[in-house]
């Protein structure tokens, strides 16, 4: 390999990790995102009293809106999975020494798919629990406001 390969590969290599850097703290940032917006419209709902109605939809933005940064998440994964597999190629180009070459060593060792599993067991959870959230709220604040509408309407009735 010539000179000039050699820096392209190089800088092409940088440029790369660069974009995958970038792209776990893309990541990172869209649980913090999930969990942000997630608490915050929880808290808003709790803090409704029994006899303000709220719509369903509203209910379900919770688990909407995670299932959407999950998705982008998971397209940004499969974006890093994308560059890994490429940095992987040149890595076996170079005819590093055994153990060297962060890309090969990241997949032997397993660690890629621990973390993929674990960081998709992240978003199921974020997921679920908002889901689970939604039809419990939804179940019990319904009723609550069924049990509240009908205690007043017996006694506005009686005081006729």
């Amino acid at each position: 390999m010539d000179t000039l390969s050699h820096h392209f590969l190089i800088s092409e290599f940088e440029a790369l990790r660069r974009e995958v850097d970038g792209n776990v703290s893309a990541s990172r940032e869209l649980v913090s995102y999930a969990l942000l917006t997630s608490a915050v419209i929880w808290t808003w709902l709790i803090s409704k009293k029994p006899r303000q109605p709220v719509p369903v939809v509203v209910v379900f933005v919770a688990p909407l809106l995670s299932s959407l940064l999950g998705f982008w998440a998971l397209t940004l994964s499969w974006q890093r999975e994308q560059i890994g597999a490429y940095i992987r190629r040149i890595e076996s180009q170079m005819q590093l020494p055994t153990g060297l070459g962060w890309e090969t060593n990241f997949r032997t060792l397993g660690w890629s798919v621990q973390i993929d599993f674990g960081f998709d067991m992240l978003w199921g959870a974020i997921v679920l629990v908002n889901l689970l959230a939604g039809f419990y709220y939804w179940r019990n604040k319904t009723a609550i406001f069924s049990r509240h509408t009908a205690a007043s309407s017996r006694r506005h009735v009686s005081n006729i």
